[in-house]
């Protein structure tokens, strides 16, 4: 994965033949633009969920093109995105079944109205961990 020079928001895989003298063979530059063109177009919904409680991600691009297999060297580029998002705060687990899930409904409906290509949502907790597997099927 290459980034855009000064542009952390702009990433893609480049292909590359060799070890030592590597050649480039290919690129995803087009699929990397078009996320990155999103990420733009989806700023200001960021900007809304923030005020429910959830933030880019310090160590992720928020906005991520998904690969179409599990596996890097396999997967091709879709033109689905992966959001990536952590909790500005811990989350209160007392209150799971009311606030909690209040906020993440709050964000699905966010999402669905405002980018129909982000099918996968990951949320990391306020330290950056995982809390899981990314939801699929967001838009549905």
């Amino acid at each position: 994965t290459v980034q855009e020079k000064n542009n952390k928001y702009l990433k893609f895989r480049v292909k590359v033949q060799g070890l030592l003298y590597s050649n480039p063979v290919g690129d995803e530059y087009q699929y990397g633009k078009k996320t990155f063109e999103e990420y733009k177009k989806f700023k200001p919904t960021l900007e809304e969920i923030k005020k429910l409680g959830y933030v880019e991600s310090e160590t992720e691009n928020p906005l991520q093109y998904i690969l179409d297999n599990k596996d890097p060297d396999e997967g091709k580029p879709t033109n689905e995105l992966l959001l990536t998002l952590q909790v500005s705060n811990s989350i209160d687990f007392s209150q799971l079944n009311s606030v909690e899930l209040d906020r993440l409904y709050a964000l699905f409906q966010l999402i669905q109205e405002n980018n129909k290509k982000i099918t996968e949502l990951e949320i990391k907790d306020h330290t950056g961990q995982s809390l899981g597997e990314p939801f699929k099927n967001v838009q549905e």
